[in-house]
């Protein structure tokens, strides 16, 4: 048999892969702890978005956790790939929240 050139193995694709999915979840997990536990730059940084109080924080933060964890499991990460970004299209991230938040400036 001829030696074929090597290129990335299918086994480097397939743990690189679950690093960045990894690294994806330990962010979407931290942030969902950040959320229920209500800290202080979570609430400065809601209140600057036009969202206001713990409970909105920690009602964000227990949809977060769920997503990620739907993500994280193997069987259900299609589901929870599409439910993250369906969450971030309706505003669960800053930055497509501002436009939405009560009472700004340019809300339809």
């Amino acid at each position: 048999m001829q030696n074929q050139p090597r290129t990335l193995s299918t086994h480097r694709l397939y743990w690189a892969g679950w690093a960045t999915s990894g690294l994806a979840i330990a962010f979407l997990l931290m942030d969902a702890s950040m959320k229920l536990l209500a800290l202080p730059v979570v609430l400065q940084a809601q209140e600057a978005l036009g969202f206001q109080g713990e409970g909105t924080a920690r009602l964000l933060g227990a949809i977060l956790l769920g997503c990620t964890l739907l993500y994280a499991a193997p069987p259900t990460a299609a589901l929870g790939a599409h439910t993250r970004e369906v969450l971030e299209e309706l505003g669960l991230k800053g930055a497509g929240a501002e436009p939405v938040a009560p009472g700004a400036v340019d809300a339809p």
